[in-house]
């Protein structure tokens, strides 16, 4: 992980998204603080993204998410989460981004989509070095992948935005390829609706510690074929933790629905209720916005290495 720069009044850097130098702050005003550091957003004008900066430090990181970040929201949202696994095998199987046999879930948690592969017949394997190194992970996680160990596809569900430096991660990714392998990225749309429409209060907004990166497809089309990979596919999703209508047209209901979980005395029943509701609205989002994909809260690139890029 990347050490937060120790001056933060230095110049703006280079978006690291599209490489372009005319960044600026978004909503200069604004700042998050959290573990002693005190982080901005920037934006790029040129390929409309976001991130964090000055970038949170290691140690920040390490407290975030080894300390401090509560995954017993995924424990008892855990139905929800598997059916939106076994969704996507049947979305991604529909589309062609499944080809060969041996599958790495990368930093998939608690393994719901890897899950949810093998009853597809799939050789599947959840790896999340984050979650291991947590006091949740180390008594549940599955063991560490074998050096060397190749896989046919390498699926990313909402990580790389987590990443501090996104270009390395991507990178880190393509020494795990069989060769013919291919690498499916999928994070937040930042030119979806609901990230224009709301910015930092987005549901899946979650900056500036969490999520470093806010991604559009233009820069991350950039950010990948820098790192000499070639987009090979390309899809937008709603999904029953963001959807338009949900996230959009009912955002203050789902907003106190959504955080009447936390102090609900039965966690799991409540989290049963809000699940069915955003299902319910999963379902009318795809009815009412066909015609408005590319503005979808979810954005799914598939990738292979380029042909200049080592194997």
């Amino acid at each position: 992980m990347l050490a937060a720069p120790s001056n933060s009044a230095s110049p703006l850097p280079l978006c690291p998204h599209c490489g372009a130098s005319c960044v600026e702050p978004y909503r200069p005003e604004k700042q998050w603080e959290y573990a002693g550091e005190a982080i901005k957003l920037l934006h790029c004008p040129a390929c409309d993204g976001q991130f964090s900066h000055p970038l949170p430090s290691a140690a920040l990181l390490e407290q975030l998410y080894g300390k401090d970040y509560d995954y017993s929201w995924y424990r008892d949202h855990y139905p929800a989460k598997f059916l939106d696994a076994l969704t996507r095998v049947w979305q991604y199987r529909k589309r062609g981004l499944l080809r060969g046999k041996r599958i790495l879930d990368y930093g998939g948690g608690l393994g719901y989509f890897s899950k949810a592969l093998r009853l597809f017949g799939y050789e599947a394997e959840t790896r999340d070095p984050v979650y291991q190194r947590s006091a949740t992970g180390q008594a549940t996680a599955a063991s560490v992948a074998a050096a060397g160990e190749k896989w046919d596809v390498v699926v990313c569900h909402h990580v790389l935005e987590h990443a501090p430096d996104p270009g390395a991660f991507l990178t880190g990714l393509g020494t795990l390829l069989a060769p013919g392998g291919s690498i499916l990225i999928v994070v937040p749309n930042a030119d979806s609706l609901g990230y224009k429409s709301y910015g930092p209060d987005w549901i899946w907004h979650q900056g500036p510690f969490i999520h470093i990166h806010h991604f559009t497809p233009r820069g991350l089309r950039t950010l990948v074929e820098q790192h000499g990979y070639q987009i090979t596919g390309e899809n937008y999703f709603e999904r029953w933790d963001a959807n338009t209508l949900a996230d959009v047209g009912m955002t203050k209901q789902f907003q106190n629905w959504d955080g009447s979980f936390f102090t609900a005395p039965k966690r799991k029943r409540a989290a049963l209720r809000n699940t069915a509701r955003r299902f319910g609205a999963l379902l009318l989002s795809e009815l009412l916005f066909q015609g408005s994909t590319v503005k979808r809260p979810e954005l799914l690139y598939r990738i292979e290495p380029g042909p200049t890029q080592p194997h």
